[in-house]
């Protein structure tokens, strides 16, 4: 798929995964997407599968988005020892907070960080505004990119390609 911003997407089945590709078939395509683009962004889900492991072993950087309540934390920690496991430097794993909840419902910044380490960025999508860009399909930081999210979305990117 194509969206007239200039980003081109290779999109995942909206179901769950019933049938694993092959690590050595996923391995070709990330191959082939590589030669394709200056930047490629994967969304691997949740879970690390064979195949999910080969690709993470391939990036140069690994961002893991969470949200800052305390199930979705102690997830994000068993995914941060599993990448310790495979050998994944943790330089090479930034985390991103991305908080939907009311501030009152969630654990702070520095306790994230105590937790899982440096946090390379902090996003507060407003609701509704979430909301009118998933109906619109237009990407959040396009709908108001002077907006507190769109520069937060806009930092985070440039923290991504310099990396």
């Amino acid at each position: 798929a194509s969206h007239p911003s200039g980003v081109r997407l290779l999109l995942a089945p909206p179901g769950p995964r019933a049938n694993l590709l092959p690590v050595r078939q996923v391995e070709a395509v990330l191959r082939q997407l590589d030669r394709m683009c200056d930047y490629l962004v994967l969304d691997l889900g949740t879970g690390l599968d064979d195949a999910t492991r080969a690709v993470i072993r391939q990036c140069r950087y690994v961002v893991l988005v969470t949200e800052p309540q305390h199930v979705a934390l102690m997830l994000a920690q068993s995914a941060m020892a599993e990448l310790a496991a495979m050998d994944v430097l943790r330089e090479k794993i930034g985390v991103v907070l991305s908080n939907r909840a009311p501030s009152a419902a969630t654990v702070t910044k520095s306790a994230v960080e105590g937790l899982l380490g440096e946090v390379i960025s902090a996003i507060s999508p407003v609701p509704e505004l979430a909301f009118q860009a998933a109906e619109t399909g237009t990407p959040l930081y396009l709908l108001q990119p002077g907006s507190l999210v769109s520069g937060q979305i806009r930092d985070l990117a440039k923290h991504i390609a310099s990396k």
